[in-house]
This record gives C-alpha cells, structure tokens and sequence, in this order.
C-alpha cells in the first residue's frame, strides 16, 4: 500500500523529469539560436569586409561617346570608389593607330590619377572601312594593389 509520503515523492520523480526533459528541449533551442547568431555575425564581418575592400578599389572602364553629328570619343572612366593611378590602355589587337589619334593618345596616356567619377576623353576616328568592335585591355594601381585590369569589348 502506498502512503502519502510515497505519492508526494511518486510527484516529485515525475515533476522532476518533466524539468529535465524541458531543460534538455531549451538547451537544444539555445544550441540552434547560437548557430544562427554566430552565422549571421560571419555574414555582417564578410559584408563589411567587402564594403572595407570596396573603398580601396577603383572601377576603370571605357566606351565609346558620340559628340555632335560625326565626332567620336573614346572615354576612359573611373566608376569605383578609389582612385586610378597609372592607368594605362593596351590594344592587344595593335590596332589603337587606326582608332586613336596617335599625339592625343600619346599625350594623355599614361594617365597620372584618376579620381572617382572621372573622365578623360580620347579623340577617336573611325572610317567607314575600319573595324567595328576593339578590344583594349585597361589597366590601373589603386590602394588594393597593382596592376587592376580590365578587359574591355567597344563596339562602335
């Protein structure tokens, strides 16, 4: 027969597992919301890392501008955060004699600093039986390293 004092200690054994399992159950919790936090906080130190990587990197580019009815440029520019030092123009194709005015080309490039959202224009001749597309490879220091390239495709 089961006294009083038996059943109370009967309750005590079943409230007390009843703790264990829900103290295991919010362990587990805690354990999943600790990953997640520690993947959130590995995705905001990347973000910035990119962010900090992006303000020390310039973004040069070139296409062509059109300037009045017949006029043609070949515009050089800078579209990244930092600035383009040393900014070169190679025609790996060798043909920048039948695109560029040779004294204009050779005057501005190599091209000394080019800031943020800064230009520097070419004057460009195209004749009617010349090429239609040009592959020039653009190539820049800036604070992330040296020798930044960036090959490009202009077509007229």
């Amino acid at each position: 027969m089961m006294t009083v004092s038996d059943g109370l200690a009967f309750c005590a054994l079943i409230l007390s597992g009843y703790a264990v399992f829900q103290t295991a159950r919010f362990n587990r919790k805690q354990i999943k919301f600790s990953q997640n936090q520690d993947r959130l906080t590995d995705a905001l130190l990347k973000k910035e890392s990119d962010e900090r990587d992006k303000v020390n990197c310039a973004d040069v580019g070139a296409s062509f501008v059109r300037v009045g009815s017949n006029k043609l440029r070949l515009k050089v520019f800078n579209k990244g955060l930092a600035t383009a030092k040393n900014v070169r123009l190679d025609f790996p194709n060798g043909d920048h004699g039948s695109l560029l005015v040779s004294s204009d080309f050779s005057e501005k490039f190599p091209y000394e600093e080019l800031h943020q959202h800064q230009s520097v224009e070419l004057l460009a001749c195209a004749g009617l039986g010349g090429k239609s597309k040009y592959h020039i490879v653009i190539t820049w220091d800036d604070p992330s390293g040296k020798d930044k390239s960036n090959p490009v495709y202009l077509s007229i």
